[in-house]
């Protein structure tokens, strides 16, 4: 897609004033700028230098060398393959599958091109683009991961004949440990989505519960539209107040990570009438509310979360919709790009200000009709689903998902 600030420039010069930001320091914007040049111009040298160059400075040097090597490689097809598949390592998959696709001109019956570009397909959401190159990867060579990433396809594009065909072929596929929680997991996952066969579209709350069995305080997805409104803020904690009542669901501390989510922590502290602890470290003995302002900063680092506990609680405020994590928040009271937390890095007293508003809102909604009607709909949504939920469930999901990102409804 053409910039219209650069319309009647010259790639030249648009190069000329990507390299300019560059060397400024302004690494996003050369990047940005650099991605949508070069989807237009693929064979352009320059533009290979540049984003190397992007790259490198950006402290990536193994993809950069990758890159480079497009101009100097005398093997093609290799160049094209090594270079796609370290542009997926860093997650710009729009470029990788430009690259692959010139690979799979050259070399149209590899197994492993097929897969990554399939790979590359899915990741920007293009399920069934995705579903024809991992077909012709498994009637070229039948592996696990061609088949665990098909059959995702096909239940993402809600073909759940071929999706349960594929899930089926997984448990013959399956050798290692890990691939046979995969394949544990699918079956799940299918028989969620075989629960909504009738039901015509499926809304975000429908596919998180199905993909991940976690929860999503409201259908669709939202956005918080003024910074200021921590009204849209106090109306989620109290919904989600609520929807543990509903399900009779015991919280016995709410944990914070940082000075961003401390107001959240604090005004659930206040309306739940519970503790409240600032985070400790992974081992704590009693039931915990991981309350966060971004899913990717506070799972991310945490390994010991990926076993499943009822002792543990994970609650995102903001779930990126496009950001893979290593592990499913139990409740969400957003699909978000980006987050939705109204504030940066806060100050104690600019804390302790949000916390004031927010608590404000919340005393003068409790008993507001339109949050009555949110939770009463939420537990009539899933309260029959209960048992097929993460949360509370260790003994069916002793392991967390991971959340892959691969949501239809989020573009």
């Amino acid at each position: 897609m053409s910039d219209p600030v650069f319309e009647n420039t010259s790639l030249a010069q648009q190069i000329e004033e990507a390299r300019k930001a560059l060397a400024d320091g302004q690494f996003e914007i050369a990047a940005i700028r650099a991605n949508v040049l070069w989807l237009e111009n693929v064979d352009d040298e320059d533009l290979i230098e540049l984003y190397a160059d992007i790259l490198q400075q950006s402290g990536r040097p193994e993809p950069a060398n990758k890159i480079r090597n497009l101009l100097s490689n005398d093997d093609q097809a290799l160049a094209l393959f090594e270079a796609g598949f370290a542009l997926i390592d860093v997650r710009q998959y729009d470029l990788a599958a430009m690259l692959l696709t010139e690979c799979d001109k050259l070399t149209p019956d590899d197994p492993g091109v097929n897969y990554e570009l399939g790979f590359s397909m899915m990741a920007l959401g293009g399920f069934s683009q995705a579903i024809a190159y991992f077909e012709k990867a498994m009637a070229i060579q039948p592996d696990f991961d061609s088949a665990l990433n098909l059959s995702v396809c096909y239940l993402l594009t809600r073909d759940l004949e071929n999706s349960k065909k594929l899930t089926n072929q997984l448990s013959a596929l399956a050798k290692e440990d890990d691939e046979i929680k995969e394949t544990t997991h699918r079956k799940i996952v299918l028989k969620r989505a075989e629960s909504f066969a009738a039901k015509k579209t499926l809304t975000a709350q429908d596919w998180l519960f199905i993909l991940y069995g976690s929860v999503l305080l409201k259908p669709h997805f939202n956005t918080v539209t003024k910074p200021e409104d921590h009204k849209a803020i106090a109306e989620n904690l109290l919904i989600l107040k609520g929807f543990f009542e509903g399900m009779r669901q015991e919280i016995e501390v709410i944990e914070y990570y940082n000075t961003q989510s401390r107001p959240l922590a604090r005004v659930l502290s206040e309306i739940m009438e519970i503790t409240l602890d600032s985070y400790k470290g992974p081992n704590r003995p009693e039931k915990v509310l991981l309350v966060m302002d971004w899913a990717s900063d506070i799972i991310g680092p945490h390994e010991s979360f990926i076993d499943n506990s009822d002792k543990r609680l994970i609650f995102a405020y903001g779930l990126p919709g496009a950001e893979p994590l290593p592990l499913v928040p139990d409740i969400n009271a957003y699909l978000s790009n980006p987050g939705l937390i109204p504030w940066d890095d806060v100050s104690k007293a600019d804390a302790d200000m949000h916390f004031d508003k927010i608590l404000d809102k919340a005393r003068n909604m409790e008993s507001d009709p339109d949050v009555i009607k949110a939770v009463e709909d939420l537990l009539i949504y899933f309260e029959p689903r209960k048992k097929e939920l993460v949360m509370g469930n260790s003994e069916n999901f002793p392991d967390r998902p991971e959340y892959s990102a691969e949501i239809p409804v989020i573009k």
